[in-house]
């Protein structure tokens, strides 16, 4: 699995290690948001902070984190409480830092 941030052009790969824990943080909310806190669609004028891009196999999936702790996934349509999505501000901050 590799992970990429996107924001105003600048593209990040995620370390292996870090990944995986993205891996398993999004795996726990989305399988949590079924039975608890999911919610239809988001705010149309909020703009997002950063671009999740999933590449498991060839396949691609897109995420996207609003007001930073926020995930939409615009496949289903949903948006979760994702906490994490914090840490990934900072580490796509940490890494475009010159």
């Amino acid at each position: 699995m590799r992970v990429f941030l996107e924001k105003s052009g600048r593209r990040v790969e995620l370390k292996a290690h870090q990944a995986r824990l993205f891996g398993r943080k999004l795996f726990w909310t989305r399988l949590l948001g079924i039975f608890f806190n999911s919610a239809r669609g988001y705010y149309e004028g909020i703009a997002a902070n950063l671009k999740v891009i999933v590449d498991r196999g060839g396949r691609s999936r897109d995420y996207f984190i609003h007001a930073r702790a926020v995930l939409y996934d615009p496949r289903k349509d949903r948006s979760y409480q994702f906490y994490f999505g914090l840490l990934l501000i900072e580490w796509f901050n940490d890494a475009v830092r010159p």
